[in-house]
């Protein structure tokens, strides 16, 4: 059986995730956040977060994200149509998504699935994650059930199931940054 997780290498150029990156980090709006979970529980996830919205044309994070990240999610319908995903309504990328930064000895520590409750988690189907940077010392994205363990590379989108059976968490690398660009496909509610 397959495990659903897609992993397309080299989508977005290292002009692209640079840009992406000074962006978060110049970060003009002054819109730097300290991480928080859903169910806003400390400790689970320590991170420095900026949330960007795709309807903002202006906005350049989401010029550059937007049409790789539409590619990647055709790809992925295709190859899934014919195994259930053909069976259930028709969903969206949300429009609100976070570009992160794991500063050294952070990350997201506990294991934990992208649709655990009720609110605005209960209409998410699927994940997406871009990795902004290469990580080589930790940072894996780890989903233990599946025994999928994935290195940050640079330009790499991940897609998955946002379900229970897809839990994972984040390897903390004691001495590199990582830089992600994460949100979610979502049914039209």
């Amino acid at each position: 059986m397959r495990d659903c997780i897609e992993i397309y290498h080299n989508v977005l150029s290292k002009k692209e995730t640079d840009k992406l990156i000074r962006h978060f980090e110049e970060d003009p709006h002054r819109r730097q956040k300290r991480g928080s979970t859903n169910g806003g529980v400390d400790g689970m996830k320590e991170s420095t977060d900026i949330t960007h919205n795709f309807y903002d044309e202006s906005e350049l994070s989401s010029n550059i994200i937007r049409p790789h990240l539409v590619d990647c999610a055709t790809r992925y319908s295709k190859k899934y149509e014919k195994t259930g995903l053909d069976c259930v309504n028709e969903f969206f990328v949300s429009p609100l998504y976070n570009i992160q930064r794991y500063k050294p000895g952070e990350g997201y520590h506990q294991k934990h699935c992208e649709c655990a409750g009720l609110g605005i988690e209960m209409d998410r189907i699927l994940v997406w994650m871009i990795y902004l940077n290469d990580v080589h010392s930790g940072g894996r994205t780890i989903f233990p059930t599946q025994g999928k363990k994935i290195r940050p590379r640079r330009g790499t989108v991940v897609i998955w199931p946002a379900y229970w059976m897809w839990p994972h968490y984040g390897e903390t690398s004691k001495i590199e940054t990582k830089y992600v660009a994460t949100g979610w496909f979502t049914f039209n509610t």
